[in-house]
């Protein structure tokens, strides 16, 4: 008996799907139901732009730009919504932005409740940037209410609490209700130094604005961590306030510290070009290096040597115009005053193509003192000796014409400046005054 087998062989076919996505272009940007705004205001408010590409994650952004515009013009319950219609061909896309703008409210003033140890004038006048009757920005209420919070802080109440509140009158006003717990007025039982390893621990007392047994004060806090970092020797500076169990007035303070490596090496480069003949295409690199923390006193001591090259690619050849070796030590404190002092010996070796060889050596010491926030004071005396090693004369565009003429320059400096600019860029309503004396006798 025969048996027939029947094979049946399929072969399946994987077409693959390519999917094309075009790039999206926005064709009109619209938005309506405005009513206290220019329109035209609005859409420089937005990131979407008309003829740019369709990001949907902008769209968001948008409804939130707009939103935060309108609440800081007192627009409390302020809603954006927004319609995003694509064309036919998917290539263009026509956004639309809805606006319900709702009631405006103006700000009508601050009350406080719970207020006992610190002066509600104190408090209020917090406040004092704001106008009456000016639309309500919550973003200027909160400012004010961290200025608050940083009077209690400033008088020994680190653990204050506070809640703000907000109450409508005539449909349109609101007035801010500041409830505050005061709780107790803690001082400084004790400070612990965390994390200290080759730093001494006078090092970081001596930069603290407070001492033990004072009151607690945010502000002295913050200058001193200032003060810390300052001294250079510090990575991380950070301080954390413990309470002592039985006993609600009184904290422990720690400072956490992470320190610098003491010793330290670094190289710049750099690539210039001057016009003078003897210059030209100039390279120059610095090798740098010192210690920091001298014997664990945070004096510091530096070296820096500064080549300088030039490549004549007329010759093809290479020359060295200029050498630069300085020592610098740096004594941080004066007279048992924040007051650094620097010393520098300096050596400069010229060997320019068109002008007479020579070198300068330098020496000098400075000290500075910052009086207040915005008063410094600074005074050096130099000495600079300059060698001609030939007939020719020295170009006074390399160094100054008083030093190319003389071969002994001492020098007294001093120097003041009174700066309570608020802000550099925009100095308004801010002054800046600064005075230069110096006296020199040469050879």
């Amino acid at each position: 008996m025969k048996k027939t087998i029947l094979i049946i062989s399929s072969i399946l076919f994987i077409t693959p799907i390519y999917t094309y996505s075009a790039e999206k272009k926005i064709s009109a940007i619209n938005i309506i139901n405005v009513k206290h705004f220019n329109t035209d205001d609005l859409l420089d408010i937005i990131h979407s732009q008309k003829k740019k590409t369709y990001e949907p994650r902008f769209v968001k952004l948008d409804k939130i730009l707009l939103s935060n515009f309108y609440r800081k013009k007192g627009f409390l319950d302020i809603a954006v919504e927004d319609s995003v219609i694509f064309s036919r061909d998917r290539r263009k896309v026509e956004i639309t932005y809805i606006i319900n703008e709702g009631q405006r409210y103006y700000y009508a003033g601050v009350r406080f409740r719970g207020i006992k140890e610190i002066h509600g004038a104190a408090l209020t006048k917090q406040f004092n940037g704001i106008s009456l009757s000016s639309p309500f920005d919550e973003s200027l209420i909160n400012e004010s209410v961290q200025k608050v919070e940083n009077v209690y802080y400033n008088s020994g109440k680190p653990f204050v609490e506070m809640d703000v509140d907000y109450l409508y009158e005539q449909d349109s006003l609101i007035y801010v209700l500041l409830s505050i717990k005061e709780n107790k007025t803690v001082y400084i039982k004790d400070i612990k130094y965390l994390g200290r390893k080759d730093v001494q621990k006078f090092l970081i007392r001596r930069e603290l604005e407070f001492k033990k047994g004072d009151k607690y004060n945010r502000e002295a806090l913050d200058l001193s961590q200032k003060n810390i970092y300052s001294a250079g020797l510090f990575k991380y500076v950070r301080f954390e306030i413990e309470p002592i169990e039985n006993e609600p007035d009184q904290v422990v303070l720690k400072i956490f510290v992470q320190e610098k490596n003491p010793r330290w090496i670094g190289v710049r480069f750099g690539i210039a070009y001057e016009q003078e003949e003897y210059y030209g295409n100039k390279f120059e690199f610095t090798l740098q290096g010192g210690h920091r923390n001298l014997f664990g006193t945070a004096r510091s001591i530096s070296l820096h040597l500064t080549p300088s090259l030039i490549y004549d690619f007329n010759e093809n050849k290479l020359h060295n115009p200029n050498n630069k070796a300085s020592l610098m030590f740096v004594e941080p404190w004066i007279g048992y005053t924040r007051t650094p002092g620097i010393f520098q010996i300096a050596y400069q070796q010229y060997r320019p193509l068109n002008s007479g060889h020579f070198d300068l050596w330098y020496t000098s010491f400075g000290v500075r003192h910052n009086f207040k926030k915005y008063i410094d004071l600074s005074g050096a005396i130099s000495a600079k000796l300059v060698d001609n090693l030939s007939d020719v004369e020295i170009d006074s565009t390399i160094i100054s014409q008083s030093e190319a003429d003389k071969s002994q320059v001492y020098s007294i400096t001093f120097y003041g400046k009174r700066d309570k600019r608020k802000n550099v860029f925009n100095p308004a309503n801010s002054s800046y005054a600064d005075l230069r004396l110096a006296f020199s006798f040469s050879y």
